[in-house]
């Protein structure tokens, strides 16, 4: 069963003042509310023990946050005793000794409530730190040693990560927890980076380059395999398992940064990556070059649509998801990463990311996240750029940057889709792009644009006429059809404008 605790915490400092609050968790992941902020010293002039000394207590505030835990909770505890009137929330009469009854009554109920407090933070509150410290050990006992790592890795084992893998100060605890596979580790510090302030001790614990060298595959091939175990069916699962590892770093960083202002630097930062091979055993004397999460990710997204053979395209897809889900949290708002980005070609390594059929449902969900980032690069250039110290001629640049024929043409190739809400993306965009594509294309674009706008005006007014305004066959809402339908036509005058 849940078992609420409260606990008094100092707030800036001053000793007299506390936060109590309530726990309802069931489970090692402790979850805390405030409850009231309790005055620790009581105000009232006969709050003295038995032996003259001023209480330190404020009954009332304590009685006040007791009172909010759960009612067969309470009844675990024996009851609240009656609030004497003396504290002006109850009109039950007490005599000085009942009411220095109901004050010892509640002040062992309250110390007991704190030695729960103190029992359950010893056995649940994990020490973030050292998790973080943990985790990051196996990010460098993997880049030290990737061989050995990759042979043990088992992608196909159970995908479970339990929170009594957590470790306490028992050093054979210690042990287990450092037995994550690396794909495990990236899990939860995926997990763990969600918090701003997790994501920043991550970075201050050194973790940041250990995490980029992921991204590159001269840390994983290098070291890869005795000459000797290079048969195709070998090199086919380690470079699944590397593709997978990629993957999830990919998502780590996508995670850390998530378009936080104070992160922005992170994407440009450059970082030495251990390489190990089997020319230094491990050793790190061997790095590179500099290198940033930017122009990792840029290199990551050329190598991603070959990584794994065999056909395994779905695989692929999902990890150039999870390049494409960091790099819009590297980007989005960020114009060092933005220029940094443009001038490695980024945009144009990005675009022909995107399949040429576009057919399944993921490639489809990818090619339309693809396009959004780089609506909501336009869009946010065009209205803050020059604000954000671009020169017009800067703003220019990069917009072009991402309108290039390849860019241009994804809208249209996007309206093909028969997915209304992809469509409604791919209006949206086009109605972004269209005056760049406009400048730096023939008239045959113009006109494969609008007739592919015109096609989807035609089949949502088809769609709704057959029920007489109604839902229609697709089952659209005749409202979200009409505001379909404008936004097309909008776009559409200023293609033939």
């Amino acid at each position: 069963n849940a078992i609420p605790v409260e606990a008094e915490v100092t707030v800036n400092g001053d000793a007299s003042t506390s936060l109590s609050v309530v726990s309802t968790t069931s489970s090692s992941s402790s979850v805390w509310d405030v409850v009231s902020e309790v005055p620790v010293s009581g105000d009232d002039e006969d709050d003295e023990d038995d032996s003259g000394k001023k209480d330190s207590y404020d009954y009332a505030a304590m009685y006040r946050t007791l009172s909010n835990l759960p009612s067969d909770e309470k009844e675990r505890m024996g009851g609240l005793p009656e609030l004497p009137a003396s504290y002006g929330t109850s009109s039950v009469k007490l005599t000085k000794k009942e009411k220095a009854a109901f004050e010892k009554k509640m002040k062992a109920l309250w110390e007991a409530r704190q030695e729960e407090i103190r029992k359950f933070q010893e056995e649940f509150v994990a020490d973030m730190p050292k998790i973080l410290r943990a985790r990051i050990d196996v990010l460098k006992s993997y880049v030290r040693d990737p061989s050995t790592h990759l042979r043990k890795l088992d992608l196909n084992k159970d995908d479970e990560y339990l929170e009594e893998d957590t470790p306490d100060e028992a050093e054979e605890e210690d042990e287990k927890y450092y037995t994550l596979d690396i794909i495990e580790a990236l899990k939860d510090i995926e997990y763990h980076l969600s918090d701003i302030d997790m994501a920043r001790d991550f970075y201050t614990l050194g973790g940041w380059p250990y995490l980029l060298s992921l991204l590159s595959d001269s840390v994983h091939y290098r070291a890869v395999a005795p000459v000797n175990e290079t048969s195709s069916e070998f090199m086919e699962i380690t470079a699944e398992k590397i593709n997978a590892i990629q993957m999830y770093a990919a998502w780590v960083v996508g995670t850390a940064v998530k378009n936080t202002e104070e992160f922005h630097g992170w994407a440009t930062e450059k970082v030495i990556l251990v390489e190990p091979g089997k020319e230094n055993d491990g050793n790190e004397d061997a790095r590179s070059e500099p290198l940033s999460a930017i122009s990792l990710l840029i290199s990551s997204l050329k190598a991603s649509s070959s990584a794994v053979s065999g056909g395994k395209k779905y695989f692929n897809m999902e990890r150039q998801k999870k390049n494409l889900y960091a790099l819009g949290g590297l980007l989005r708002g960020n114009r060092s990463a933005q220029r940094h980005f443009i001038e490695l070609g980024g945009p144009d390594a990005l675009v022909k990311t995107v399949s040429e059929s576009i057919e399944s449902a993921v490639e489809r969900k990818y090619a339309s996240r693809t396009l959004l980032l780089a609506d909501d690069i336009i869009a946010d250039l065009v209205l803050h750029g020059i604000e954000d110290g671009l020169s017009e001629e800067d703003v220019k640049n990069w917009i072009h940057k991402f309108t290039s024929p390849g860019w241009c043409d994804l809208p249209i190739r996007m309206l093909g889709i028969s997915n209304v809400p992809i469509r409604e993306k791919a209006i949206q965009s086009l109605g972004t792009m269209s005056p760049y594509c406009i400048e730096s294309s023939e008239d045959a674009w113009r006109k494969e644009a609008s007739d592919a706008l015109k096609k989807v005006q035609r089949e949502l007014m088809q769609g709704g006429m057959i029920t007489n305004g109604g839902e229609g066959e697709d089952g659209l809402n005749p409202e979200y059809r009409k505001e379909l339908v404008d936004l097309a036509a909008g776009v559409l005058d200023g293609l033939t404008s």
